[in-house]
């Protein structure tokens, strides 16, 4: 991310002020989207059901140079949930890795096809 964007996506000064810097970036946990996350949030005493997200922030409008594929795919990856995360299988056969080929030498990318990830991932 820092290499796209030129300095840190979420740039907290603390742990706290790291917490709502990505909340403010990719909205506040629910019961129904992380249940435990959520829970934790209450048990620390983080009122996050007070605060509410910034609407004009949001990692599309951050990474607007970056390629829509990209951000879908970051977006994935964080998701609160580990459960709804995307898995490290699925982003090797993103449709942003498409045309992954052309910048793998042939040789590699021969060692480390598709059906080669698929039988060591599966």
């Amino acid at each position: 991310m820092e290499l796209y964007l030129g300095s840190p996506l979420f740039p907290g000064v603390n742990n706290l002020d790291q917490i709502f810097k990505i909340f403010n970036i990719l909205g506040y946990p629910s019961q129904e989207n992380w249940p435990k996350g959520y829970e934790k949030m209450i048990e620390l005493g983080i009122k996050i059901n007070k605060v509410e997200k910034n609407k004009e922030i949001s990692l599309k409008s951050i990474m607007r140079q970056c390629d829509p594929k990209l951000v879908e795919i970051i977006e994935k990856m964080l998701q609160f949930n580990p459960k709804n995360r995307i898995k490290c299988h699925e982003i090797l056969k993103h449709e942003y890795f498409r045309d992954i080929k052309g910048i793998i030498p042939p040789a590699v990318w021969k060692k480390y096809s598709e059906d080669i990830l698929e039988s060591q991932i599966d």
